[in-house]
């Protein structure tokens, strides 16, 4: 038997929901104003939004002009790069493709992990990057 949590359950179909409209939205969006413009306007309205919960004028961080320096890059190349490309790839391969590489991130995140940072992993860790594997080439083979 599975047992599941009402809440997780709730959360996880809204999650698939958001992603299906993310990546279908998106599409006609980026045709109509661009990349970079849908990419500006979404993350100053995710700020926005999340600005009266979080109020980061409580507790400004003390940082030096290093730690400024790799937030920067952070939010630059780890964010707006990385969103944009991403936007991109959606426009060029479509919601449905663009999905399935997406899906393809956990795995390719745990291999750099193991070749970067030499994190080990267990035959479950294994096992379940196969299994996200082999669900991509099925899904994509799917007519």
């Amino acid at each position: 038997t599975i047992s599941i949590n009402p809440r997780g359950l709730f959360w996880g179909l809204a999650s698939g929901v958001a992603l299906a409209g993310y990546n279908i939205i998106s599409v006609r969006l980026m045709e109509e104003c661009g990349a970079l413009v849908l990419n500006a306007v979404s993350i100053t309205l995710g700020a926005l939004v999340l600005t009266p919960f979080v109020r980061p004028w409580e507790a400004p961080p003390a940082f030096g002009p290093d730690a400024w320096a790799v937030l920067l890059a952070v939010v630059l190349v780890g964010t707006m790069l990385a969103y944009g490309l991403y936007l991109k790839g959606v426009m060029d391969a479509g919601p449905v493709r663009a999905s399935l590489i997406g899906v393809f991130e956990p795995v390719s995140g745990a291999i750099i992990a193991a070749l970067w940072l030499g994190t080990v992993f267990t035959s479950w860790d294994l096992l379940g990057g196969a299994a996200i594997i082999i669900m991509m080439v099925l899904v994509a083979r799917a007519p």
